[in-house]
């Protein structure tokens, strides 16, 4: 007489954003067989999930898995199908109807991808309190927000200010935001003493408690698609409020350039259910630009994944301590783009370079720029909106017209190229400025540059 085959009835469904666990159990309530199905996408025609099994009757709670994670077809009964899972478990596990429980969870999976997500009525409401920013004007409170630009511009430690500022309520971008909370940091490109150090420098400028900031530092190997179970566990276990990515192009993997694989990874992004701020590069024609207007490497879907993005650009180094970056708003969903800023970070360091405090200042006011700032720098800054005349940058600045023109003669002997004949100063950069200013052409009439 043949061994007798054990059945399986319903499972019991365990539902977590794009994972679905199905578990089937003895009449007396005993786990006997578990089936996680997650990230079911589509690609050439073809319906994909990845897959993992556990047998799990008489075995320890920490069993390791029968069927180890694989990704195959779901639309599809060859080698490279699901069925491949049934025709190996088979062999190893003769006892159990492990092809009946695959059907069912293959049947449900393609029913509930064809189907999508429920539908939801919308209504006139407004909710009350809701706001479109989580640290305005910079992050987003919903979706991927993207802080983009070259390197070396201090744009890892910045979104770790942001990630304090949001953990402790502390108006580090002279805001304050309008939740507090845990952060999770996902990092693919420093460790944790990096961002020890850099804590610690911020925490002392701006007079915070260590122990009141809850940030949690994850490293990540794998991409955003294949971790994203474990960063949603990740988050929910300590409550986060806000994310850091750090940095797409290590979190999508794959190629940059195809826009199915940035895609996934921002679906897998909105799937840990919290606001994140995503740290990106440019590409190296971004980095020859003579304009604002770039945008982050590789697919567009990048930008139009994302619920707001800004580009930092380097504005001026007034010394080798410090970093002067210009932030032009970019994207933004629901709310109109905002005005650009200058963040100038500066690193009091110690005599090994290592930085004992770290300062922030955050300004949209470009004709106020402090007096601490060498002329030359300020000059810069100013002339970042646009080019101005020797009069019209004293006056901005508020000094003689003898310090400009010394600053200008120290131009023309070290032969920078910042400056033009007849002491009309061009601008560093071409600065877009979107409706965003006043309007007022300020170019000298006589410059035909």
């Amino acid at each position: 007489m043949a061994d007798e085959i054990i059945t399986f009835g319903e499972p019991a469904v365990d539902s977590e954003a794009d994972t679905r666990s199905y578990l089937w159990s003895t009449p007396e309530g005993n786990p006997i067989l578990r089936i996680r199905i997650e990230d079911v996408h589509e690609k050439d025609g073809a319906i994909y999930g990845d897959i993992t099994a556990w047998y799990l009757l008489d075995q320890p709670l920490a069993v390791r898995p029968v069927q180890p994670t694989a990704t195959l077809k779901l639309n599809s009964s060859h080698a490279t199908g699901w069925r491949s899972i049934p025709r190996e478990l088979g062999k190893r596990l003769p006892g159990l109807d492990i092809e009946g429980a695959m059907t069912m969870v293959v049947h449900d999976e393609m029913e509930h991808f064809k189907q999508g997500e429920p539908m939801e009525k919308l209504t006139a409401m407004v909710v009350k309190g809701e706001r479109p920013f989580l640290l305005d004007p910079f992050i987003s409170s919903a979706g991927v927000t993207v802080l983009y630009g070259e390197g070396g511009l201090s744009k890892s430690l910045l979104a770790l200010a942001f990630a304090v500022s949001i953990s402790t309520g502390v108006p580090i971008f002279g805001n304050e935001p309008y939740v507090t909370g845990p952060v999770v940091y996902y990092d693919y490109e420093d460790d944790s003493k990096v961002h020890n150090t850099r804590l610690a420098a911020i925490c002392r400028n701006f007079g915070i408690n260590p122990d009141d900031v809850e940030i949690y530092h994850f490293p990540l190997v794998t991409k955003v698609t294949t971790s994203a179970r474990i960063m949603r566990k990740k988050a929910s276990s300590v409550k986060a409020v806000f994310g850091v990515l750090d940095s797409v192009g290590m979190g999508r993997g794959g190629n940059a350039v195809a826009a199915e694989d940035t895609i996934r990874m921002f679906r897998a992004l909105h799937s840990i259910g919290i606001p994140f701020g995503a740290v990106d590069h440019i590409s190296k024609e971004g980095k020859k630009s003579k304009t604002d207007d770039v945008d982050p490497y590789g697919s567009v879907y990048t930008m139009n994944a994302s619920r707001l993005a800004w580009y930092f650009s380097r504005s001026f180094d007034a010394d080798l301590d410090t970093i002067s970056i210009y932030a032009k708003n970019t994207k933004a969903n629901h709310v109109r783009l905002q005005k650009p800023r200058r963040i100038h970070t500066k690193y009091h360091n110690d005599e090994y370079g290592i930085p004992e405090r770290i300062s922030i200042e955050v300004s949209d006011d470009f004709g106020m720029v402090r007096e601490s700032v060498p002329i030359h720098a300020r000059m810069m800054m100013l002339l970042g909106q646009g080019t101005l005349t020797v009069e019209e940058l004293a006056d901005e600045l508020g000094v003689e017209r003898n310090r400009i023109d010394t600053a200008l003669a120290r131009d023309k002997k070290n032969d920078r190229p910042t400056f033009g004949k007849d002491k009309l100063c061009k601008p560093m950069r071409i600065c877009l400025t979107d409706g965003l200013t006043d309007g007022v052409d300020r170019r000298d009439k006589n410059d035909e540059s």
